[in-house]
Order: structure tokens, then sequence, then C-alpha cells
């Protein structure tokens, strides 16, 4: 009495495992690109943010001493061009906004310069933990003595390649026009710097 094998056993084929080992790894490569992206999306959107933050934050702390400076006049190395000199009302010193390298102790940001050109002191506009260590901001402004206001760009600029643009690129700028609300040249001011 012989007895018949039977030949179906339970498990699965070398073929049905393979089918299914091929849909999960197509299933993993799928979600993986799915998330670099969303990763990808966070960081550019995080890093705009900021600029947009840091750019905004400058305008405002640059709007309210300029709003209420006196242009200054006469001193050929200290008036007209980008970025003039004009008189602080908070020290009443001569003044300019100016930018600074991020290397030696500065942060690469904007400053505020008292006293000559050429060796003023430089004080931070706004602090460095209102801006990450990804950008830098500049500013660039002129004055129009027919309509008594300032024209002031600040821009943040990429220091890295982080949020798919390239070091050096604008993150973020934006121009806006400040009137000054004392009047015009400060002509005759004492020279405290």
């Amino acid at each position: 009495m012989g007895r018949s094998r039977n030949r179906k056993t339970a498990g699965f084929t070398l073929a049905e495992t393979l089918v299914a080992v091929l849909i999960i790894s197509l299933v993993t490569v799928i979600v993986a690109g799915g998330i670099t992206v969303l990763r990808d999306t966070y960081q550019k959107i995080t890093l705009k943010a900021n600029a947009e933050t840091a750019v905004s934050t400058t305008l405002t702390a640059v709007g309210d001493t300029l709003r209420f400076a006196r242009p200054v006049s006469g001193d050929g190395e200290m008036q007209g061009g980008e970025n003039p000199f004009f008189q602080d009302s908070a020290s009443g010193m001569k003044a300019r906004f100016v930018d600074t390298e991020p290397s030696g102790g500065d942060d690469g940001n904007i400053a505020m310069q008292y006293g000559s050109p050429k060796d003023g002191q430089k004080i931070p506009v706004i602090s460095s933990q209102a801006v990450t260590d990804q950008f830098h901001t500049k500013i660039a402004y002129t004055y129009d003595a027919s309509t008594n206001c300032y024209r002031v760009t600040v821009t943040a600029v990429n220091q890295s390649d982080a949020g798919g643009k390239r070091a050096g690129a604008a993150a973020a700028e934006h121009t806006v026009y400040f009137r000054c609300l004392n009047g015009s040249d400060s002509s005759g001011s004492s020279e405290n710097g």
C-alpha cells in the first residue's frame, strides 16, 4: 500500500515571494521619495519665512530710526549717494546704516555706524538671534530731499546652498519709503562723531 504524497504544501512559491518583495520595494521607494520631497519643501518654506521675518524686523528698526532722523548736508563725504549719513534723533550724532561682512566677529547683518565713514563705531540693528545662520541681511538706501523721504531696500542673502537656492542669492527683498518727520536738512548741526 503506497501512500500518495500530496505535492501541495502550505506556503508560498518562489514566484509569489519575489512578487511580494518587488511590491514592498516599490512602495518603500515611493514613500522615501515623498518624504525627501516633503523635507526639501519644508526647508524652503522655513528659509523663506525666516528671511521674510528678518527683512521685516530690520525694516521696522531702520524705519523707526529714519522717520525721526535729520538728513546731513554740507560734508560731501557724509551726504548724498547710497547709504548717506543722517543725524540720529536718539543720540544727536551723525550715523548711517552699513552692511557688515559675516567674518571677523561681525554677524554679516546691518549695523548702524556712528562717526566717520572710515572708522566709525558699528552697532547691530537687530540681534544675531533674529537671523538664522543660513543668510545675512544687506541694506541700500537713498535720501530724496524733494520729497523728504528715504528709499530703503533690505535683502536677506543666502550664505549657503540651503533651501534650494545658491549661495549669494536673495532669499527675500523688500523696498520701502520712509518720510522724515523731523523736517529737512540738519545743516549747521554739531559735529558729534
